[in-house]
């Protein structure tokens, strides 16, 4: 009896350690880099794979993501990615999460009137969901890694320019990780296939 005990408690163990993310790389391909844990960033737990053509220009609990949408001009135009996480209070869905963060989104976008008031120009404009959805008519998509998450359009205007982001939210074991693609309004389809490269080749390390 004592050695089945021991046979099973081993068992458990090796499955428990192969199960575990934190063993998990992620795999080079062409024309993209990697950041997050396997790319050197321990203040992460997680990594993904970027286009090449993106600049990586912060790399600690965030990381950053710069684009210069207008190469060669005089005028800079710049698009960032940007990739983090943070502990919530309680575990909730990203839809949830989605619900309650919408009204700072709301308050980050109010602009002055031409007549003084006050107006918030945010506007969501679409809504993704992977591994999860909504109602039985949305189409379920890939989740990011192994988690359910949402992807989230909108558009807002600050000093006097229009920006569209995309931003992935997922929450899982009590955090919630977003990435997000914020650029000017004229080149968000030049760049918007760059946030789906990441969210493709993303792996969770926890």
């Amino acid at each position: 009896m004592k050695k089945l005990l021991l046979l099973i408690t081993a068992l458990i163990m090796v499955l428990s350690l192969c199960s575990c993310g934190d063993g998990e790389k992620l795999a080079e391909k062409d024309g993209m880099y990697i950041a997050g844990k396997d790319g050197g960033n321990e203040a992460v737990q997680y990594s993904f794979l970027y286009p090449k053509e993106w600049e990586l220009s912060r790399n600690d609990g965030t990381i950053d993501l710069t684009y210069d949408c207008n190469a060669g001009s005089s005028k800079i135009d710049m698009a960032t990615i940007s990739v983090y996480a943070f502990g919530l209070e309680k575990n909730m869905t990203a839809l949830e999460y989605w619900d309650t963060y919408k009204t700072d989104l709301e308050e980050f976008y109010v602009v002055k009137q031409s007549d003084g008031s006050f107006k918030s120009t945010f506007k969501q404009l679409d809504m993704d969901f992977y591994g999860e959805t909504a109602t039985a008519d949305d189409v379920e998509l890939p989740k990011l890694d192994d988690s359910p998450a949402i992807k989230v359009k909108y558009s807002g205007e600050k000093n006097n320019r229009v920006y569209v982001s995309d931003q992935i939210i997922c929450c899982r074991y009590k955090t919630v990780y977003f990435i997000t693609l914020t650029v000017p309004e004229a080149y968000y389809d030049d760049v918007a296939p760059a946030l789906m490269a990441i969210k493709d080749n993303f792996i969770f390390q926890d």
